[in-house]
């Protein structure tokens, strides 16, 4: 308190000077007379023209800030919106494939595809294996569609599967009503052709063309393409019969292995 008093006797000047700016200036501002509003008016003009650029720029500086910080919500809630949707489809995808693994007359092992390897000598891709489960060379490998081809080699924690598209893939199938066995022969991309079948026999499109069983790696009956197209060449034995493959080939997560 003393301390207050003294900084008052200190400042009393200051004091003094603020105290009559105050009651000069409220004295003015009540004051009605017409020279008096004039002049208020003016120093309320002036006050606004030198202010006014500051108060703009303030105000465009804070929408810019409240922009800034809109667009990186809405940022962060799209991202977030994907990884939902993203979780979302996984997730049925793999309850398709539990349901599929389940219901399967086979006993399924599900692999995690890693990488493709699409080069002319061989199209294959890369699997994870667990290294607490036997895998061994030339076990079928199939999705929820059909064949996607074989594995060749066997690591530790990794398997090779040659695709149904390589170029040396062959398989045993049948076909039409009849099931006439033919040959499936990958040409480009996920189309193909069978082999063997004679011209008399009657193929439809949208067939249906499945392994034989007479293979020791594919058991029977597992989809392998369907039928595009047929032609019947008179100066040819068999009909040429086009194919495409049924399995996802080239966009696969997961496979599953047939023991």
């Amino acid at each position: 308190m003393i301390s207050f008093i003294r900084a008052i006797l200190k400042y009393k000047d200051f004091v003094v000077l603020f105290f009559a700016l105050i009651i000069s200036l409220t004295l003015i501002l009540s004051n009605d007379n017409s020279s008096i509003f004039h002049l208020k008016s003016r120093v309320n003009s002036f006050v606004s023209t030198i202010f006014n650029p500051f108060i703009w720029y303030d105000n465009i500086f804070s929408l810019k800030e409240d922009n800034a910080i809109l667009k990186q919500k809405i940022a962060q809630l799209n991202l977030e919106n994907k990884k939902l949707h993203f979780y979302s489809d996984e997730n049925i995808k793999l309850k398709k494939m539990l349901d599929y693994k389940v219901k399967s007359i086979f006993d399924l092992i599900v692999a995690n595809v890693k990488n493709h390897s699409l080069t002319p000598n061989l199209n294959s891709f890369y699997i994870d294996i667990d290294s607490n489960v036997k895998i061994e060379k030339n076990l079928p490998v199939i999705d929820m569609h059909g064949i996607v081809g074989k594995t060749i080699r066997i690591d530790e924690d990794e398997a090779i599967v040659q695709l149904l598209t390589d170029k040396n893939f062959r398989i045993s199938v049948r076909i039409g009503q009849n099931r006439n066995l033919g040959v499936f022969v990958p040409r480009y991309s996920k189309i193909g052709t069978i082999e063997g079948i004679p011209k008399s026999q009657k193929i439809l499109v949208d067939e249906v063309v499945f392994t034989s069983g007479i293979s020791d790696i594919y058991p029977p009956n597992i989809p392998v393409a369907k039928v595009v197209s047929t032609n019947v060449d008179p100066n040819e034995l068999f009909q040429n019969i086009t194919v495409r493959i049924l399995a996802d080939i080239f966009n696969p997560d997961y496979v599953f292995i047939v023991q």
